[in-house]
């Protein structure tokens, strides 16, 4: 008996007797596969009372009845079990956490979602650096060197390099954080990878401190608390395409355009230059200004005084910067006396880093 190509389905031969039955098997198979949905994708053993038709995609480390059987979808046909092996590019749907999985060479994966943003992670590219760490980079516990990479509690030490649109952090002692804003996280598995050698872990809560065991990537989380910090840790080795994503199984590195991961990145921190020329009529006149932010922080941020200047103080001619917002900032500058005066490109640096 021969079968068709794509789905298996059985042929019926020249004079073979008992028809129906060759041609009631495709039929079960066919009512099994189109418009695949599965009940789950979490089970290793068959349930106990499953319904006629029903569909599971067997998860890895399959037993019983299902052993052998890991990534095949398994029907329960007229009482027995059927296997139906995947190929690339078969979707399901999986009705116990509505989620959409594609096969893809040998494991189902998350379909990749058309709106993108699925990684959770900022400048995962690492192609952000506002504060131009260079070299070996050498940071204590909580200092950030490029953006969204911090040092964890015993500080880091990194060098990184590029090829092509690639950048990979190397971490020679201590380990990195990468930490997600509680409003990134809306709560259950997520699913952890990338292409270097350090291993990671997921742990929740502020501070350089982190909890758990290092484990090889790719890795899925157990459920996390909704709107709450979460950090993905590395330990020594290599960082490359890093990836933190909701539901259990890791898609294809999503790399953002740089100006987008740049507005990103200047929620959290960002250096500006600023500047006055005026003229005075009397002595100590102001020049003031509100100077937007290029994108709204995700919280009032602290700033650095301005080159020459100082923060909140209007007491002695010079610079100052005043009301601070997540908008913007008012930046003034006072004269000394009668007559023009100027300020040019006084760097300011804006940080509300989690």
């Amino acid at each position: 008996m021969t079968s068709s190509p794509n789905l298996s389905l059985p042929y019926i031969d020249a004079n073979q007797s008992q028809k129906h039955v060759t041609h009631n098997s495709a039929l079960q198979m066919l009512d099994a596969l189109v418009a695949l949905s599965v009940v789950s994708d979490s089970l290793t053993a068959p349930p106990a009372s499953p319904a006629d038709g029903d569909r599971h995609i067997v998860a890895a480390g399959a037993t019983g009845a299902w052993a052998g059987q890991d990534s095949k979808i398994a029907a329960y046909l007229a009482g027995a079990w059927a296997f139906l092996t995947p190929k690339t590019g078969w979707r399901a749907w999986v009705a116990s956490r509505s989620a959409a999985l594609v096969y893809s060479s040998s494991a189902w994966q998350s379909e990749p979602s058309l709106a993108g943003f699925r990684n959770r992670l900022r400048n995962a590219a690492f192609t952000i650096n506002q504060r131009a760490a260079s070299g070996t980079v050498t940071l204590a516990a909580g200092q950030y060197g490029h953006d969204g990479v911090k040092a964890g509690a015993s500080g880091a030490t990194y060098t990184f390099s590029a090829s092509g649109i690639d950048t990979t952090l190397t971490i020679s002692a201590g380990s990195v954080i990468l930490p997600i804003e509680a409003a990134m996280i809306d709560g259950g598995i997520y699913a952890a990878s990338q292409a270097g050698t350090a291993q990671g872990r997921v742990w929740q809560g502020t501070g350089a401190t982190g909890s758990g065991s290092y484990a090889m990537f790719p890795f899925t989380t157990p459920s996390l608390a909704t709107n709450t910090q979460t950090n993905v840790e590395f330990s020594t080795g290599t960082i490359l395409r890093p990836q933190f994503e909701p539901g259990a199984y890791a898609t294809i590195f999503e790399r953002r355009p740089p100006g987008v991961e740049l507005e990103l990145c200047q929620r959290y921190y960002l250096e500006m230059l600023v500047g006055a020329v005026g003229i005075a009529t009397a002595a100590y006149q102001f020049s003031a200004s509100f100077i937007p932010f290029p994108t709204t922080f995700h919280a009032t941020p602290t700033a650095s005084s301005p080159t020459g200047g100082s923060l909140f103080n209007v007491a002695d001619p010079g610079e100052y910067v005043d009301l601070i917002s997540p908008l913007g900032f008012r930046y003034l500058i006072r004269s000394a006396g009668a007559g023009s005066f100027t300020s040019a490109n006084s760097k300011i640096t804006f940080s509300a880093e989690i």
